[in-house]
């Protein structure tokens, strides 16, 4: 059987639901990264944006649901670039912090008609 554990910070977080306020959405993707940049692996302090990697506002125009922690990384504003290498580096954060299932479970409850590329990989995982 496995057992599966998580620290008190993991149990009293939904890490599904979206966060509606900005600033509170960064702060806490800045405490879930240890106040590390995911790119360029500096400190976050103060100079910091919210950037949704795997699901973007573009792919669903209007639809805060995409502003939960399991589909943002805080980055500098100097590191925030919409690359396909920054989104593939977020991505890749976000499943070793969050882990695969609960990123799939994430993406499959947006009942997205047509999922982008970097969401349909992930669910192909």
């Amino acid at each position: 059987m496995l057992v599966i554990t998580m620290n008190n910070e993991r149990k009293n977080m939904n890490f599904l639901s979206p966060i509606k306020d900005r600033d509170h959405l960064r702060d806490v993707c800045i405490t879930a990264q240890y106040n590390i940049c995911v790119i360029c692996g500096k400190g976050l302090y103060g100079d910091a944006e919210v950037h949704e990697s795997i699901v973007k506002r573009s792919d669903l125009p209007n639809d805060k649901r995409i502003f939960a922690p399991v589909n943002c990384c805080a980055l500098h504003s100097h590191c925030h670039e919409n690359t396909a290498a920054v989104d593939e580096a977020c991505a890749d954060w976000l499943i070793g912090r969050y882990g695969l299932f609960l990123i799939q479970d994430f993406l499959i409850g947006l009942k997205m008609k047509v999922y982008p590329t970097r969401a349909q990989i992930i669910l192909r995982m």
